[in-house]
């Protein structure tokens, strides 16, 4: 019985990990894309691109990580990627 009560316990804390990744995935998510938008302003080609690639060149380059690595986006080529699809430099980003 006791060995029932660790196993369950063992995997609500993996659940809780687990959940935590994708809630940071969600929320890196909607920053990006919101920070994206807001650069395009009101340039109609601009954001269509981000309507169109962002999604899949998002999850393209984000990693959830793992037991000893941290997870996160690489966002210069979340970047290029959407310039790529776009056709045309739309975004850059500087390393400061």
């Amino acid at each position: 019985m006791e060995y029932l009560k660790k196993l369950g316990l063992g995997l609500v804390v993996a659940a809780a990990l687990i959940g935590y990744k994708f809630y940071s995935k969600s929320s890196a998510k909607s920053e990006v894309r919101e920070q994206l938008v807001q650069i395009c302003e009101k340039d109609a080609e601009c954001l269509g691109s981000v309507d169109q690639h962002f999604e899949s060149c998002f999850d393209s380059h984000y990693k959830l990580g793992g037991r000893r690595r941290a997870g996160g986006l690489d966002s210069s080529a979340m970047v290029s990627c959407i310039n790529d699809k776009a056709g045309k430099a739309l975004f850059s980003v500087s390393d400061e």
